[in-house]
């Protein structure tokens, strides 16, 4: 497994780059940006799942495939990889700011890291084995690029 992953490392590193520039650039254009903005960081997140677990190595399959993945299931992704997020981070501010203490500095950071690390990689990735069962369910045709790996 560690060796799949590390063949398949510079096909994943083009993937996030290609996604990563395409959403700077859209931060560029007023307003419509922020809105493409968001749509390209929600393709940027399927990367790791489509490059690993579908074997998508060429640029302009997984490209497709990570925009088709988060534009099929774009208000779950949203729910999921930004807003969840922003609302755990609610309780951390809010005993920061109570708690005067100097451990509850550490307690935050620790959460934060774990937040931002761990707890987003498993979200992503129980995200995508959720969109692949729904689209395994759906009848054949229902979802863009379903189904075909390389």
């Amino acid at each position: 497994a560690l060796g799949r992953a590390l063949v398949a490392m510079p096909a994943f590193a083009r993937l996030k780059l290609y996604h990563w520039a395409r959403a700077l650039l859209w931060t560029l254009v007023p307003v419509y940006g922020m809105v493409r903005d968001v749509d390209e960081r929600l393709a940027w997140s399927m990367c790791s799942n489509v490059v690993l677990l579908e074997h998508r190595t060429d640029l302009a399959g997984g490209a497709a495939r990570c925009r088709a993945l988060s534009a099929t299931f774009r208000g779950e992704c949203v729910r999921v990889l930004v807003t969840v997020p922003c609302f755990a981070m609610v309780p951390i501010a809010f005993l920061l700011a109570l708690v005067v203490r100097p451990w509850m500095l550490w307690v935050a950071v620790a959460a934060i890291v774990w937040l931002v690390l761990p707890g987003s990689a498993a979200a992503n990735t129980y995200l995508y084995l959720w969109m692949r069962a729904q689209e395994e369910r759906a009848p054949a045709g229902s979802f863009p690029s379903a189904g075909a790996t390389q």
